[in-house]
Protein backbone atom coordinates (compact mmCIF):
# COMPACT_ATOMS: atom_id res chain seq x y z
CA UNK A 1 0.00 0.00 0.00
CA UNK A 2 1.53 3.19 -1.03
CA UNK A 3 1.90 6.19 1.61
CA UNK A 4 -0.13 9.43 1.77
CA UNK A 5 3.59 11.03 0.87
CA UNK A 6 4.46 8.98 -1.67
CA UNK A 7 0.95 9.50 -3.59
CA UNK A 8 1.73 13.53 -2.77
CA UNK A 9 5.25 13.16 -4.21
CA UNK A 10 3.90 10.90 -7.20
CA UNK A 11 1.15 13.93 -7.76
CA UNK A 12 3.85 16.76 -7.37
CA UNK A 13 5.79 15.30 -10.17
CA UNK A 14 3.02 14.45 -12.56
CA UNK A 15 1.68 18.14 -12.58
CA UNK A 16 5.32 19.39 -12.96
CA UNK A 17 6.48 16.84 -15.87
CA UNK A 18 2.84 18.12 -17.61
CA UNK A 19 3.92 21.15 -17.57
CA UNK A 20 7.41 21.32 -17.89
CA UNK A 21 6.77 19.49 -20.98
CA UNK A 22 3.83 21.90 -21.75
CA UNK A 23 6.05 24.53 -21.06
CA UNK A 24 8.95 23.92 -23.70
CA UNK A 25 6.58 23.45 -26.64
CA UNK A 26 5.30 26.38 -26.45
CA UNK A 27 8.18 28.37 -25.26
CA UNK A 28 9.75 27.24 -28.78
CA UNK A 29 6.45 26.84 -31.11
CA UNK A 30 8.25 24.81 -33.29
CA UNK A 31 7.09 24.88 -36.67
CA UNK A 32 6.71 20.80 -38.37
CA UNK A 33 9.41 20.62 -41.21
CA UNK A 34 10.80 17.24 -43.19
CA UNK A 35 8.82 14.94 -41.57
CA UNK A 36 6.96 16.37 -39.14
CA UNK A 37 5.73 18.59 -41.94
CA UNK A 38 4.65 15.81 -44.07
CA UNK A 39 2.59 14.19 -40.63
CA UNK A 40 1.07 17.44 -40.03
CA UNK A 41 -0.11 17.65 -43.88
CA UNK A 42 -1.58 14.15 -43.45
CA UNK A 43 -3.14 14.79 -39.72
CA UNK A 44 -4.75 17.71 -41.36
CA UNK A 45 -6.03 16.19 -44.38
CA UNK A 46 -7.91 13.48 -42.66
CA UNK A 47 -9.17 15.74 -40.56
CA UNK A 48 -11.33 17.32 -43.39
CA UNK A 49 -12.11 14.38 -44.75
CA UNK A 50 -9.70 14.03 -47.94
CA UNK A 51 -8.01 10.64 -46.74
CA UNK A 52 -4.37 9.75 -46.03
CA UNK A 53 -2.83 12.16 -48.47
CA UNK A 54 0.27 14.12 -47.66
CA UNK A 55 -0.53 16.77 -50.36
CA UNK A 56 -4.37 17.97 -50.85
CA UNK A 57 -3.79 18.37 -54.63
CA UNK A 58 -3.43 14.13 -54.71
CA UNK A 59 -7.36 14.24 -52.81
CA UNK A 60 -8.83 12.90 -56.15
CA UNK A 61 -6.24 10.57 -56.93
CA UNK A 62 -4.51 8.89 -53.82
CA UNK A 63 -2.41 6.67 -55.50
CA UNK A 64 0.07 9.41 -56.29
CA UNK A 65 0.74 10.47 -52.94
CA UNK A 66 3.80 10.03 -51.40
CA UNK A 67 2.15 9.97 -48.22
CA UNK A 68 2.63 5.55 -48.18
CA UNK A 69 6.58 6.33 -47.30
CA UNK A 70 5.57 8.15 -44.53
CA UNK A 71 5.48 6.16 -41.19
CA UNK A 72 2.25 5.45 -40.34
CA UNK A 73 -0.91 5.69 -40.26
CA UNK A 74 -1.06 5.68 -36.07
CA UNK A 75 0.46 9.39 -35.49
CA UNK A 76 -1.49 10.89 -38.27
CA UNK A 77 -4.81 9.46 -37.25
CA UNK A 78 -4.02 11.19 -33.60
CA UNK A 79 -3.25 14.36 -35.14
CA UNK A 80 -6.38 13.96 -37.36
CA UNK A 81 -8.58 13.22 -34.30
CA UNK A 82 -7.08 16.53 -32.51
CA UNK A 83 -7.68 18.52 -35.61
CA UNK A 84 -11.01 17.82 -36.29
CA UNK A 85 -11.84 18.67 -32.67
CA UNK A 86 -9.73 21.66 -32.48
CA UNK A 87 -8.92 22.77 -35.39
CA UNK A 88 -5.53 22.93 -37.36
CA UNK A 89 -3.55 24.63 -34.00
CA UNK A 90 -0.59 22.74 -33.23
CA UNK A 91 -1.06 24.00 -29.69
CA UNK A 92 -3.69 21.45 -29.08
CA UNK A 93 -0.98 19.00 -29.84
CA UNK A 94 1.53 19.56 -27.41
CA UNK A 95 -1.09 19.73 -24.74
CA UNK A 96 -1.94 15.65 -25.60
CA UNK A 97 1.42 15.33 -25.86
CA UNK A 98 2.28 16.68 -22.60
CA UNK A 99 -0.45 14.64 -21.30
CA UNK A 100 1.05 11.42 -22.85
CA UNK A 101 3.75 11.97 -20.61
CA UNK A 102 2.11 12.13 -17.61
CA UNK A 103 -0.10 8.80 -18.63
CA UNK A 104 3.41 6.92 -19.63
CA UNK A 105 5.04 8.03 -16.48
CA UNK A 106 2.41 6.96 -14.54
CA UNK A 107 2.08 3.72 -15.63
CA UNK A 108 6.12 3.13 -15.44
CA UNK A 109 5.30 4.21 -11.88
CA UNK A 110 2.86 1.38 -12.06
CA UNK A 111 5.23 -1.39 -13.66
CA UNK A 112 7.71 -0.52 -10.60
CA UNK A 113 5.34 -2.16 -8.45
CA UNK A 114 4.53 -5.22 -10.34
CA UNK A 115 8.16 -6.51 -11.28
CA UNK A 116 9.21 -5.45 -7.55
CA UNK A 117 6.62 -6.23 -6.05
CA UNK A 118 8.29 -8.04 -3.00
CA UNK A 119 11.32 -5.36 -3.12
CA UNK A 120 11.45 -3.25 0.18
CA UNK A 121 12.47 -0.27 -1.56
CA UNK A 122 10.06 -0.09 -4.45
CA UNK A 123 8.82 2.91 -3.37
CA UNK A 124 11.45 5.24 -4.03
CA UNK A 125 12.56 3.19 -7.13
CA UNK A 126 9.17 3.83 -8.37
CA UNK A 127 9.71 7.60 -7.81
CA UNK A 128 12.97 7.56 -9.01
CA UNK A 129 12.17 5.97 -12.11
CA UNK A 130 9.15 8.45 -12.89
CA UNK A 131 11.78 11.32 -12.51
CA UNK A 132 14.48 9.97 -14.55
CA UNK A 133 11.92 8.98 -17.03
CA UNK A 134 9.90 12.56 -16.80
CA UNK A 135 12.12 14.86 -17.05
CA UNK A 136 14.74 13.21 -19.71
CA UNK A 137 15.72 16.49 -21.54
CA UNK A 138 15.72 14.65 -24.81
CA UNK A 139 11.81 13.15 -24.13
CA UNK A 140 10.96 16.88 -23.12
CA UNK A 141 12.41 18.40 -26.53
CA UNK A 142 10.74 15.92 -28.56
CA UNK A 143 7.63 16.42 -27.00
CA UNK A 144 7.81 19.76 -28.58
CA UNK A 145 8.12 18.23 -32.19
CA UNK A 146 5.35 16.96 -33.90
CA UNK A 147 7.12 13.30 -34.32
CA UNK A 148 6.46 10.02 -33.55
CA UNK A 149 8.50 9.16 -30.59
CA UNK A 150 6.02 10.61 -27.49
CA UNK A 151 2.79 8.53 -28.97
CA UNK A 152 4.85 5.74 -29.64
CA UNK A 153 6.56 5.53 -26.36
CA UNK A 154 3.61 5.86 -24.13
CA UNK A 155 1.88 3.12 -26.67
CA UNK A 156 4.88 1.06 -25.98
CA UNK A 157 4.80 1.45 -22.13
CA UNK A 158 1.18 1.26 -22.37
CA UNK A 159 1.71 -2.19 -23.62
CA UNK A 160 4.55 -2.87 -21.73
CA UNK A 161 2.17 -2.45 -18.56
CA UNK A 162 -0.74 -5.12 -19.76
CA UNK A 163 1.87 -7.54 -20.92
CA UNK A 164 3.23 -7.54 -17.28
CA UNK A 165 0.23 -7.25 -15.53
CA UNK A 166 -1.26 -10.19 -17.31
CA UNK A 167 1.67 -12.41 -16.37
CA UNK A 168 0.13 -11.42 -12.49
CA UNK A 169 -3.56 -11.48 -13.13
CA UNK A 170 -4.13 -14.18 -16.02
CA UNK A 171 -7.16 -12.29 -16.63
CA UNK A 172 -8.29 -12.72 -20.52
CA UNK A 173 -9.05 -8.75 -20.70
CA UNK A 174 -5.76 -8.07 -19.63
CA UNK A 175 -4.81 -10.37 -22.67
CA UNK A 176 -7.00 -8.40 -24.61
CA UNK A 177 -5.34 -4.66 -23.36
CA UNK A 178 -2.16 -5.89 -23.88
CA UNK A 179 -3.12 -7.12 -27.81
CA UNK A 180 -4.65 -3.76 -28.43
CA UNK A 181 -2.00 -1.57 -27.14
CA UNK A 182 0.32 -3.96 -29.43
CA UNK A 183 -1.80 -3.29 -32.51
CA UNK A 184 -2.08 0.47 -32.32
CA UNK A 185 0.91 0.98 -30.76
CA UNK A 186 2.34 -0.81 -34.16
CA UNK A 187 0.41 1.52 -36.28
CA UNK A 188 2.66 4.13 -35.08
CA UNK A 189 5.86 2.26 -36.05
CA UNK A 190 6.27 -1.32 -36.30
CA UNK A 191 9.29 -1.89 -34.54
CA UNK A 192 6.96 -2.66 -31.49
CA UNK A 193 6.09 -5.85 -33.36
CA UNK A 194 8.94 -7.34 -32.02
CA UNK A 195 7.70 -7.69 -28.33
CA UNK A 196 4.32 -8.71 -29.67
CA UNK A 197 5.75 -11.33 -31.40
CA UNK A 198 7.67 -12.36 -28.49
CA UNK A 199 4.71 -11.94 -25.56
CA UNK A 200 2.66 -14.61 -28.25
CA UNK A 201 5.26 -17.32 -27.81
CA UNK A 202 5.59 -16.21 -24.17
CA UNK A 203 1.43 -17.43 -23.98
CA UNK A 204 2.41 -20.10 -25.59
CA UNK A 205 5.06 -21.26 -23.50
CA UNK A 206 3.08 -21.19 -20.62
CA UNK A 207 -0.06 -23.12 -21.89
CA UNK A 208 -2.33 -19.88 -22.22
CA UNK A 209 -3.75 -20.75 -25.92
CA UNK A 210 -6.56 -19.15 -26.07
CA UNK A 211 -5.75 -16.14 -24.38
CA UNK A 212 -2.94 -16.10 -26.71
CA UNK A 213 -5.31 -16.72 -29.42
CA UNK A 214 -7.11 -13.65 -28.04
CA UNK A 215 -4.05 -10.87 -27.55
CA UNK A 216 -2.45 -11.75 -30.65
CA UNK A 217 -5.72 -11.65 -33.35
CA UNK A 218 -5.82 -7.93 -32.29
CA UNK A 219 -2.74 -6.94 -33.86
CA UNK A 220 -3.43 -9.11 -36.71
CA UNK A 221 -7.19 -6.90 -37.30
CA UNK A 222 -5.41 -4.17 -36.48
CA UNK A 223 -1.95 -4.13 -38.62
CA UNK A 224 -3.83 -6.33 -41.08
CA UNK A 225 -6.20 -4.08 -41.77
CA UNK A 226 -4.13 -1.50 -42.69
CA UNK A 227 -2.16 -3.92 -44.63
CA UNK A 228 -4.92 -4.54 -46.88
CA UNK A 229 -5.73 -1.30 -47.59
CA UNK A 230 -2.45 -0.01 -48.86
CA UNK A 231 -1.97 -3.72 -50.96
CA UNK A 232 -5.43 -3.06 -52.89
CA UNK A 233 -4.96 0.93 -53.48
CA UNK A 234 -1.37 0.64 -54.41
CA UNK A 235 -2.31 -3.25 -55.99
CA UNK A 236 1.02 -4.72 -55.08
CA UNK A 237 1.70 -6.27 -51.25
CA UNK A 238 2.56 -3.85 -48.68
CA UNK A 239 3.04 -4.52 -44.67
CA UNK A 240 2.46 -1.13 -43.57
CA UNK A 241 3.87 1.18 -45.38
CA UNK A 242 7.27 1.40 -48.06
CA UNK A 243 9.32 3.20 -44.96
CA UNK A 244 11.12 0.02 -43.73
CA UNK A 245 12.61 -1.19 -47.24
CA UNK A 246 14.03 2.49 -48.20
CA UNK A 247 15.40 2.81 -44.48
CA UNK A 248 17.02 -0.40 -44.38
CA UNK A 249 18.79 0.75 -48.07
CA UNK A 250 19.54 4.08 -46.60
CA UNK A 251 21.09 2.51 -43.41
CA UNK A 252 23.16 -0.02 -45.18
CA UNK A 253 24.94 0.39 -48.38
CA UNK A 254 28.42 0.84 -49.28
CA UNK A 255 28.92 4.26 -48.18
CA UNK A 256 26.98 4.35 -45.37
CA UNK A 257 28.04 5.35 -41.54
CA UNK A 258 25.32 4.28 -39.55
CA UNK A 259 23.00 7.22 -39.43
CA UNK A 260 20.51 8.67 -42.53
CA UNK A 261 22.88 8.72 -45.16
CA UNK A 262 21.08 9.39 -48.32
CA UNK A 263 23.80 9.01 -51.40
CA UNK A 264 23.60 10.92 -54.46
CA UNK A 265 21.90 6.99 -56.12
CA UNK A 266 19.39 6.76 -53.42
CA UNK A 267 18.17 10.56 -53.89
CA UNK A 268 18.06 10.06 -57.49
CA UNK A 269 15.63 7.20 -57.11
CA UNK A 270 13.41 8.92 -53.93
CA UNK A 271 13.09 11.71 -56.83
CA UNK A 272 12.57 9.30 -59.95
CA UNK A 273 10.29 6.69 -58.53
CA UNK A 274 6.75 6.82 -56.45
CA UNK A 275 7.83 4.83 -53.10
CA UNK A 276 5.88 1.66 -53.90
CA UNK A 277 8.46 0.82 -56.60
CA UNK A 278 11.19 2.72 -54.68
CA UNK A 279 10.62 -0.16 -52.29
CA UNK A 280 11.32 -3.17 -54.28
CA UNK A 281 14.00 -1.58 -55.81
CA UNK A 282 15.60 -0.44 -51.87
CA UNK A 283 14.69 -4.22 -50.77
CA UNK A 284 16.74 -5.38 -53.47
CA UNK A 285 19.74 -2.55 -53.53
CA UNK A 286 19.87 -3.92 -49.81
CA UNK A 287 20.47 -7.76 -50.30
CA UNK A 288 22.29 -6.68 -53.28
CA UNK A 289 24.74 -4.71 -50.70
CA UNK A 290 24.48 -7.89 -47.70
CA UNK A 291 25.37 -10.86 -50.48
CA UNK A 292 28.42 -8.90 -52.35
CA UNK A 293 29.88 -6.90 -48.80
CA UNK A 294 29.17 -9.24 -46.20
CA UNK A 295 32.05 -8.17 -44.32
CA UNK A 296 31.47 -4.58 -44.23
CA UNK A 297 27.45 -4.89 -43.78
CA UNK A 298 28.95 -6.81 -40.39
CA UNK A 299 31.03 -3.84 -39.79
CA UNK A 300 28.51 -1.39 -40.15
CA UNK A 301 26.46 -3.35 -37.87
CA UNK A 302 28.75 -3.04 -35.02
CA UNK A 303 29.19 0.84 -35.94
CA UNK A 304 25.23 1.33 -35.54
CA UNK A 305 25.38 -0.71 -32.12
CA UNK A 306 28.30 1.85 -30.98
CA UNK A 307 26.60 4.86 -32.22
CA UNK A 308 22.92 3.06 -30.55
CA UNK A 309 24.84 3.40 -26.82
CA UNK A 310 27.48 5.79 -27.45
CA UNK A 311 27.91 8.48 -24.33
CA UNK A 312 28.42 11.69 -26.47
CA UNK A 313 25.49 11.72 -28.66
CA UNK A 314 23.27 13.95 -26.50
CA UNK A 315 20.44 15.97 -28.08
CA UNK A 316 20.73 19.52 -28.98
CA UNK A 317 22.06 20.10 -32.41
CA UNK A 318 18.48 20.89 -33.35
CA UNK A 319 18.56 23.90 -35.63
CA UNK A 320 16.40 25.47 -33.58
CA UNK A 321 18.74 25.90 -31.01
CA UNK A 322 21.45 27.22 -32.90
CA UNK A 323 20.20 31.07 -32.63
CA UNK A 324 20.55 30.29 -28.84
CA UNK A 325 23.75 29.27 -27.73
CA UNK A 326 23.41 29.50 -24.39
CA UNK A 327 19.93 27.17 -24.25
CA UNK A 328 21.73 25.20 -26.89
CA UNK A 329 24.96 24.41 -24.30
CA UNK A 330 22.26 24.14 -21.40
CA UNK A 331 20.53 21.23 -23.46
CA UNK A 332 23.83 19.49 -24.32
CA UNK A 333 25.05 19.58 -20.70
CA UNK A 334 21.49 18.59 -19.38
CA UNK A 335 21.05 15.78 -22.03
CA UNK A 336 24.39 14.43 -21.68
CA UNK A 337 23.82 14.07 -17.69
CA UNK A 338 20.66 12.19 -18.36
CA UNK A 339 22.34 10.06 -21.02
CA UNK A 340 25.39 9.15 -18.88
CA UNK A 341 22.78 8.32 -16.14
CA UNK A 342 20.50 6.40 -18.02
CA UNK A 343 22.68 4.24 -20.08
CA UNK A 344 25.28 3.61 -17.27
CA UNK A 345 23.15 3.10 -14.62
CA UNK A 346 20.46 1.46 -16.27
CA UNK A 347 22.81 -1.19 -17.87
CA UNK A 348 24.13 -1.95 -14.90
CA UNK A 349 20.84 -2.09 -13.10
CA UNK A 350 19.47 -4.38 -16.14
CA UNK A 351 22.63 -6.78 -15.62
CA UNK A 352 22.06 -7.10 -11.94
CA UNK A 353 18.83 -7.59 -12.52
CA UNK A 354 19.53 -10.35 -15.32
CA UNK A 355 22.22 -11.77 -13.14
CA UNK A 356 19.77 -12.30 -9.91
CA UNK A 357 17.30 -14.70 -12.26
CA UNK A 358 14.15 -12.63 -11.13
CA UNK A 359 10.49 -13.77 -11.71
CA UNK A 360 9.20 -13.90 -15.26
CA UNK A 361 7.74 -10.23 -14.68
CA UNK A 362 11.43 -9.11 -14.48
CA UNK A 363 12.63 -11.27 -17.46
CA UNK A 364 9.90 -9.78 -19.43
CA UNK A 365 10.66 -6.28 -18.87
CA UNK A 366 14.28 -6.86 -19.42
CA UNK A 367 13.65 -8.63 -22.80
CA UNK A 368 11.16 -5.94 -24.13
CA UNK A 369 14.32 -3.32 -23.74
CA UNK A 370 16.67 -5.88 -25.53
CA UNK A 371 14.29 -5.65 -28.00
CA UNK A 372 13.96 -1.68 -28.63
CA UNK A 373 18.04 -1.51 -29.47
CA UNK A 374 17.55 -4.68 -31.55
CA UNK A 375 14.74 -3.20 -33.45
CA UNK A 376 16.62 -0.23 -34.95
CA UNK A 377 20.19 -1.03 -35.08
CA UNK A 378 19.52 -3.02 -38.42
CA UNK A 379 17.84 -0.43 -40.44
CA UNK A 380 19.05 3.28 -38.62
CA UNK A 381 21.05 4.93 -35.78
CA UNK A 382 19.91 8.44 -35.25
CA UNK A 383 19.86 9.94 -31.43
CA UNK A 384 15.99 10.11 -31.49
CA UNK A 385 15.66 6.48 -32.05
CA UNK A 386 17.38 5.61 -28.97
CA UNK A 387 13.97 6.97 -27.09
CA UNK A 388 11.74 3.76 -26.84
CA UNK A 389 14.42 1.93 -24.77
CA UNK A 390 14.60 4.79 -22.10
CA UNK A 391 11.38 4.10 -19.79
CA UNK A 392 13.19 0.37 -19.22
CA UNK A 393 16.57 2.23 -18.68
CA UNK A 394 14.97 4.73 -16.25
CA UNK A 395 13.69 1.69 -14.05
CA UNK A 396 16.80 -0.41 -14.09
CA UNK A 397 19.11 3.10 -12.91
CA UNK A 398 16.73 4.01 -10.19
CA UNK A 399 16.73 -0.10 -9.32
CA UNK A 400 20.72 0.08 -9.08
CA UNK A 401 21.15 3.46 -7.80
CA UNK A 402 18.91 2.83 -4.76
CA UNK A 403 20.43 -0.49 -4.29
CA UNK A 404 23.73 0.77 -4.43
CA UNK A 405 22.65 3.33 -1.47
CA UNK A 406 20.83 0.65 0.75
CA UNK A 407 22.60 -2.46 0.42
CA UNK A 408 25.84 -3.29 2.22
CA UNK A 409 26.03 -6.79 1.54
CA UNK A 410 26.40 -6.68 -1.61
CA UNK A 411 28.52 -3.30 -2.60
CA UNK A 412 31.26 -5.62 -4.01
CA UNK A 413 29.09 -7.21 -6.67
CA UNK A 414 27.37 -3.60 -7.29
CA UNK A 415 31.31 -2.10 -7.68
CA UNK A 416 32.46 -5.13 -10.29
CA UNK A 417 28.92 -4.62 -12.23
CA UNK A 418 29.39 -1.06 -12.47
CA UNK A 419 32.80 -1.14 -14.02
CA UNK A 420 32.28 -3.34 -16.05
CA UNK A 421 29.28 -1.20 -17.87
CA UNK A 422 31.74 1.93 -17.75
CA UNK A 423 34.10 -0.26 -19.58
CA UNK A 424 31.96 -1.37 -22.00
CA UNK A 425 30.24 2.24 -22.77
CA UNK A 426 33.89 3.90 -22.64
CA UNK A 427 34.77 1.25 -25.58
CA UNK A 428 31.52 1.88 -27.74
CA UNK A 429 32.26 5.34 -27.06
CA UNK A 430 35.51 5.74 -28.54
CA UNK A 431 34.54 3.44 -31.42
CA UNK A 432 31.68 5.69 -32.40
CA UNK A 433 34.35 8.69 -32.27
CA UNK A 434 37.04 7.10 -34.11
CA UNK A 435 34.27 5.73 -37.22
CA UNK A 436 32.75 9.27 -37.04
CA UNK A 437 35.71 11.60 -35.93
CA UNK A 438 34.79 13.84 -39.27
CA UNK A 439 31.38 14.33 -38.24
CA UNK A 440 32.21 15.27 -34.28
CA UNK A 441 34.45 17.56 -35.46
CA UNK A 442 31.87 18.97 -37.48
CA UNK A 443 29.31 19.75 -34.60
CA UNK A 444 32.11 20.89 -32.27
CA UNK A 445 32.98 23.52 -34.77
CA UNK A 446 29.63 24.19 -35.73
CA UNK A 447 29.21 24.87 -31.60
CA UNK A 448 32.01 26.66 -31.40
CA UNK A 449 31.71 29.07 -33.99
Amino acid sequence: METGGNNLLLGVLLVSIFFVSLFYSLHYRLAPVTDARAYDNIGWNLARGYGYIELEENRENPIIDDSIIRVGPGYELFLAGIYRVFGHDISSVWIFHALARVISTMLLYKIVFLIFKNNSHKKPIALLSAFLFGFSPDLILINGMLLTETLLITGLIIATYFSIRYMEDKRVMTAFYAGLSFGLTALVRPTVLLATVLFFFILLVYRRYKHAALFIIIPVIVVGGWSLRNSFLYERPLFTTTAGSYDLWVGNHSEATGGFDKTEEIQKARNSMHSTELSSFALKKYFTFLSEHPFQFIELQFRKTAIYFSLIRPTGFWSFLRSSPLEQILTLVGSGVWTLILFVFGASGAIYLFSTMGDIKTKLFLLFAFLQPLAVIPIIVETRYRYPLFPFLAVCAAFFMVKFLTETKEKKALYRTFGEVVILFVSLTFYDIWMNVGEFFLKLNNLIS
